[in-house]
């Protein structure tokens, strides 16, 4: 097997894992079921700013500080070592595309991963289909090792009217459809790791928020495919925060002492090693 050269994020915001059914989401529930699955643990609080911050650090809220849409204290930040610049020392690039944001969310987005090396961040008016289009577009540019998506239609659906509306569901359809144009394209990689994750679920306490703690919200769905993937579901107590040191074992690169998560075990012997 070829060493694993392109990794795929994909982050759907808001989704719950209830949602992921053959007849709701048929390309995401038959990727779960032929590949690597799970039903994982965001962080607390289960927000998007903490849970994007502890996926680009591979550090929990506690310990990062940033919990809302404003820049931290730099001091904060000293001993962080944001996964992009632990990639970027290898030689690997990491991209993002994502829909609008909004400003706060933006400001904080740019200025944030420009410090975390980054090397581009790419917003667009567009829907979901169309965003992963132009993630596979950035995903082969030379260089670029980690290719993030981000759809957040179904956290906008969900704070309109609530977890599992039908308005919810809707926008989950919708975001399949997005994940077989990916699954479509990359997973024809022998070289190429897809992963999808939520950062957090939703309705638990209210129905059209998520950030308070509760089993719905904390709970999030976690596929990872690829050719050297082994099928199967994931052991107990998987978290959020064993993706970004999944991610750098995949790419051959040593794990930071201060990550908090551990490497996924998705991999035969043969790519392990490799890796």
């Amino acid at each position: 097997m070829p060493a694993i050269r392109r990794v795929v994020l994909l982050i759907i915001d808001g989704l719950r894992p209830e949602a992921v059914t053959p007849t709701l989401m048929p390309s995401l529930a038959t990727l779960a079921e032929s590949a690597w699955s799970c039903e994982g643990r965001t962080v607390r609080p289960s927000a998007t700013v903490p849970a994007l911050v502890s996926l680009a650090t591979g550090i929990p809220p506690e310990r990062h500080g940033v919990v809302e849409a404003r820049l931290p204290a730099l001091g904060t930040l000293i001993d962080i070592r944001p996964l992009p610049v632990v990639l970027k020392r290898y030689g690997h690039l990491t991209r993002i595309v994502s829909g609008p944001l909004p400003t706060p969310h933006r400001v904080l987005g740019r200025t944030l991963l420009g410090l975390a090396g980054v090397s581009s961040l790419v917003t667009a008016p567009l829907g979901p289909r169309e965003l992963v289009r132009l993630g596979e577009k950035e995903q082969s540019r030379l260089a670029t090792s980690l290719t993030i998506v981000y759809l957040n239609e179904c956290d906008r659906a969900g704070h309109s009217k609530g977890w599992m509306s039908g308005a919810y569901l809707e926008a989950a359809r919708e975001v399949d459809g997005a994940v077989g144009e990916l699954t479509r394209t990359v997973l024809v990689q022998d070289d190429a790791l897809f992963l999808v994750t939520a950062d957090h679920g939703g309705g638990g306490v209210v129905a059209t928020d998520h950030d308070m703690p509760h089993p719905i919200n904390d709970t999030i769905p976690m596929v990872a495919a690829g050719a050297q993937v082994i099928p199967g579901r994931g052991q107990a107590g998987v978290s959020l925060l064993d993706l970004p040191p999944t991610i750098l074992r995949a790419l051959a690169v040593p794990v930071p002492r201060s990550y908090a998560g551990r490497a996924l075990d998705l991999f035969s012997e043969e790519t392990a090693a490799v890796a």
